[in-house]
């Protein structure tokens, strides 16, 4: 079990301090707005807008209409599969 808290300890986050020194950085204690990696686009974006607006017009967008009508948020992160498994089953109009 040591082995794991080493590397845990090696791979957290780290800040260099004025005086050159390294002090170890907490973790967000949240997952809300949290900001997303570079090779991401926010879809509130003006090239999100683009991207989405493209695929409407060329008709890519027939299930985005069905599963919005059925969005639901997951309660915790753990439970994201439940939140997409819901989602999903309402929008088939599937009774599980």
């Amino acid at each position: 079990m040591r082995g794991v808290q080493d590397l845990e300890k090696a791979m957290a986050p780290t800040t260099v301090g004025a005086q050159g020194t390294i002090a170890p950085q907490s973790p967000p204690k949240t997952f809300y707005r949290r900001p997303l990696p570079d090779s991401c686009i926010a879809f509130s974006s003006e090239e999100g807008r683009a991207r989405f607006t493209s695929a409407l017009a060329g008709g890519g967008c027939e299930a985005y209409f069905v599963l919005m009508e059925h969005y639901h948020t997951q309660d915790h992160p753990a439970f994201c599969g439940l939140g997409t498994l819901v989602m999903v089953l309402n929008a088939l109009a599937l009774d599980p």
